[in-house]
């Protein structure tokens, strides 16, 4: 039988594959192609990375209770976590891919989604 942190967790994991696929529909339908959901690599996770022309887009998505909760849940340290992820997806996937942005798609507990673009601003 699972202890409670296990159900937790198991619970956590469905709730974010749940939004991710909402917002991969909802970024679909703004014409993007879905790339890769939970893109692995020795960096970290990204949630989504879509495409559209020649904007490459990496995507967060947090379901919150609140929209305001899941802009401060983009701590520093995953901004960073997110930035070096991204720079080793595009060095083995896309080298040369100029334009790309990073995007907070959240999603609240009425299934309302929120669409925060450049949440981190690169050179680029």
């Amino acid at each position: 039988m699972k202890n409670s942190n296990q159900k937790l967790g198991m619970f956590a994991y469905h709730k974010g594959l749940s939004a991710e696929n909402i917002v991969a529909n909802y970024l679909i339908k703004q014409q993007w192609n879905i790339l890769h959901k939970r893109f692995h690599n020795p960096y970290g996770e990204i949630d989504l990375i879509a495409k559209k022309e020649n904007l490459l887009l990496f995507v967060e998505v947090k379901a919150r209770k609140k929209m305001n909760d899941a802009l401060a849940a983009i701590s520093l340290h995953q901004q960073k976590r997110l930035l070096k992820a991204a720079s080793y997806y595009l060095e083995y996937h896309y080298p040369e891919i100029e334009n790309v942005r990073f995007d907070l798609i959240a999603i609240d507990q009425l299934g309302q989604i929120e669409h925060f673009e450049n949440i981190i601003l690169t050179e680029n």
